[in-house]
């Protein structure tokens, strides 16, 4: 079961586990001191404006559990979470009795995560241990247009998201006892988007034809309803270092008359051979 949710601040599956329990296998436990390896560890990503990056969440425990909660930060200048998706090890050991609940709070800079191995009584699927560096879940974030260059935190060791009732990062164990484990943050690297553009492509899809040229003639006379250029450097379809009605009618002239070439990067994505003052935010059509 999956849930994506934007409800705030709860902690159903940690009181539900607690409140349910009694699913015993016999062990109990690995002792005392079984919790002192655990750990949730959020990794690393990279990706430029506009593209999507993949960042795991691993984790360990010694401890048999039924489940866990943690809440991660970021950036909100240069990131928000897209979307999660449940490790192989969960599905395996908890199949459709998986709970697993996702909860992005984009505008405030976290988002939580919950997941249960079984909230149905009678419980079916008995606590287990997390061996290590164990991919639990694959967070996916998009990098914002526009975002600067830069490491963009995603910080897991913070414990105050959710104020003030903040979310716990936890194991939870049948009983609903917490196990604190070590907890790592990771970072998303917003690279330069210095990937390339195709000039004359106005609208970014990889494509210069009719659709630039009236994607352009919107931009020039609806100022403030229609939508700009993601890159204007890709705009410049005459490359002289503005973006105007030169643009558009130099494009027909090329699709329509048979003028040209285009000035490059053309025939393929490219860097400005002729740097000036237009700018490239997001160009997400160059490989």
């Amino acid at each position: 079961m999956k849930l994506q949710l934007t409800t705030p601040r709860l902690r159903w599956p940690i009181l539900l586990l607690g409140a349910l329990g009694g699913l015993s296998t016999g062990v109990g436990g690995l002792g005392q001191d079984c919790g002192e390896n655990a750990g949730l560890n959020v990794g690393d990503g990279a990706g430029r404006p506009g593209e999507v990056v993949a960042v795991e969440l691993r984790g360990s425990s010694q401890c048999l559990v039924a489940g866990f909660s943690l809440a991660v930060g970021h950036d909100t200048t240069r990131v928000e979470l897209a979307g999660a998706s449940a490790g192989q090890f969960l599905l395996d050991h908890a199949g459709s009795e998986l709970v697993f609940g996702v909860f992005p709070h984009n505008s405030e800079g976290f988002a939580a995560l919950f997941v249960a191995f079984d909230l149905r009584f009678p419980l079916t699927v008995p606590p287990r241990d997390v061996p290590p560096d164990t991919l639990l879940a694959t967070l996916t974030y998009r990098v914002l247009p526009g975002a600067l260059p830069g490491a963009a935190a995603l910080r897991n060791e913070d414990r105050t998201f959710g104020s003030p009732n903040p979310i716990s990062n936890v194991y939870i164990e049948e009983d609903g006892t917490e196990i604190h484990p070590r907890l790592g943050s990771g970072a998303i690297v917003v690279l330069e988007p210095t990937g390339g553009f195709l000039r004359a492509d106005a609208n970014a899809d990889g494509a210069q034809d009719l659709s630039d040229v009236v994607f352009l003639l919107l931009y020039l006379f609806r100022r403030g309803t229609a939508t700009a250029p993601p890159c204007l450097s890709a705009a410049d379809s005459n490359d002289d270092g503005r973006v105007n009605l030169l643009d558009p009618v130099t494009l027909i002239a090329v699709l329509f008359r048979g003028a040209g070439p285009i000035p490059p990067p053309s025939g393929a994505c490219g860097p400005d051979p002729t740097p000036d003052a237009l700018t490239c935010e997001a160009y997400g059509a160059c490989p």
